[in-house]
């Protein structure tokens, strides 16, 4: 009963905060409930977090399953939101993302509770000896790369957005040189990127 209630407030208060946007006033103007659609088209991914937060475990377990994820961790989908989220951001405001300073481990300097289960993640689907961190770009390429296929089930798209990644990269180390290209992107890199392409080989 708790998760319905926290999962009703989420939605109202989308509903409220995106009042002026026109798919959503039209229906509340009228006295009717905004159909799910028109709030999602409304949503920010601070409002995706919470409203996956709020979700009853069986609809979380069902959504990641669908999305080709193990069901039990039923943190990991949010946790993916708030990874993708400080990424995003970067992007929407035309920020430096190269160094990935955007991270919150860039900028607070250790792992926080969401970067550490997208990092099992990733060690896990790629193969990874270690946990990536999220405070290099690699990272998130990698994450970004994986939820486009198991999304889309399709490997075409992914590896052409990993194949223009790549090319991106190599450009800005022929630009910068290798020594401040490093300083820049971290390293391990190389053994990343091919663990994710070796992911999408083999799919």
């Amino acid at each position: 009963m708790l998760n319905k209630l926290q999962l009703k407030t989420t939605l109202i208060g989308i509903v409220k905060n995106r009042y002026s946007d026109s798919h959503v006033k039209h229906y509340v103007d009228r006295d009717d409930d905004a159909p799910l659609w028109s709030i999602f088209e409304s949503m920010t991914l601070g409002n995706l977090y919470k409203l996956c937060q709020s979700l009853p475990p069986q609809t979380t377990q069902v959504i990641l399953k669908d999305i080709g994820f193990d069901g039990s961790n039923l943190e990991l989908l949010a946790s993916i939101i708030e990874t993708l989220r400080p990424l995003r951001n970067a992007i929407a405001h035309n920020l430096v993302v190269f160094d990935a300073r955007f991270s919150p481990h860039a900028k607070l300097g250790k792992q926080n509770k969401h970067l550490h289960i997208t990092g099992a993640l990733l060690k896990n689907e790629l193969g990874l000896s270690y946990e990536p961190r999220f405070d290099t770009l690699i990272d998130y390429i990698s994450l970004v790369t994986i939820i486009g296929f198991k999304v889309s089930q399709r490997t075409t798209p992914a590896r052409s957005f990993l194949r223009d990644c790549r090319n991106l990269l190599r450009d800005l180390q022929e630009e910068i040189g290798t020594d401040r290209y490093i300083r820049i992107v971290g390293t391990g890199d190389r053994q990343k990127l091919v663990a994710t392409e070796r992911y999408l080989m083999s799919r």
